[in-house]
Order: C-alpha cells, then structure tokens, then sequence
C-alpha cells in the first residue's frame, strides 16, 4: 500500500472515530439512578479512580460494553455505596458503607481509600425525581399495651 492510500486510510478512521466518539459524547448518560455527572468523560474518570481505588476491574460491578445494563449484582450495592457516601462529610459512615461494599466484591480491603474518597466527592447525589411516588415510611412500632389497673 502506498503513503497516499496508507494516510487516506488512516484519515478516514480517524474520522469516523471522531464522530462517533461526539455522537456518543452527545447521548444522554443512561442508567444512572443515585449519581450525577456533567458528561461520559467525566462518569469514566470518576469509575476509573473507583476502579483503581477497589483494585477492582470495571466489569466487578459492569457488563463490559454495556455499562448501562444491571446484570451484575454487585452494581446495585455500588448504588447502595454512592447512596450512603456521596455528600455525606461523616467518615465513620463513609468507611461502613465502604465495609459493606468490600465483601460483595470479594476484597478484604479497598487498594487505595484515598483514591476512593477522592472519586466519590467529585460525584453529586442525582435530585430526586418530583414525579416518583414517595418512599414508603417504614411501618410504626406497635403501641405498648397499657397497664392494667390495680396489677
């Protein structure tokens, strides 16, 4: 193959890329139910920075290629993870959540806290959705009998 054809090649998919890559940047980010984030470039610097801060892979808590999908169970109790720690300044409660996290993953310990922390305060917890019925209050604790008179 010559230079021309070799560079008319490489110009051609380095388009394509190009535009998909913005078509793809334009989609709106789908499945993300507890967190909020500006764009997929960010979404993917923060999950790196979990990711390496587990010592995880992504597909620990992903289908690889298909982020979006909830096939993996584990994705659900990292949900639980952002719920518990994303805005929340009470350490003590962050490192429970983290402890919970850990088992499901199959960790005795996260690689890098650190690295996690930093991940998460980059993250805002998702406005909740004014159409969404509200959560259901837990059910009141029955009443104490009352005293029987003269016992």
């Amino acid at each position: 193959m010559n230079v021309f054809k070799l560079s008319t090649v490489l110009a051609g998919a380095a388009m394509a890329f190009t535009l998909s890559s913005t078509a793809h940047a334009d989609e709106e980010l789908k499945n993300l139910k507890v967190i909020q984030v500006e764009n997929e470039k960010a979404l993917d610097k923060i999950m790196q920075g979990m990711s390496k801060g587990l010592g995880v892979k992504c597909v620990a808590c992903h289908v690889k290629g298909k982020w979006d999908k909830d096939d993996v169970a584990a994705k659900d109790d990292g949900r639980k993870f952002f719920e518990a720690t994303v805005g929340v300044a009470d350490q003590a409660k962050r490192d429970a959540a983290l402890a919970a996290l850990l088992p499901v993953l199959k960790l005795q310990k996260a690689k890098n806290a650190a690295g996690i922390w930093a991940a998460v305060d980059k993250l805002k917890r998702k406005a909740a959705d004014p159409a969404a019925p509200a959560p259901t209050p837990p059910p009141a604790a029955p009443a104490a009998p009352a005293p029987v008179p003269g016992k």
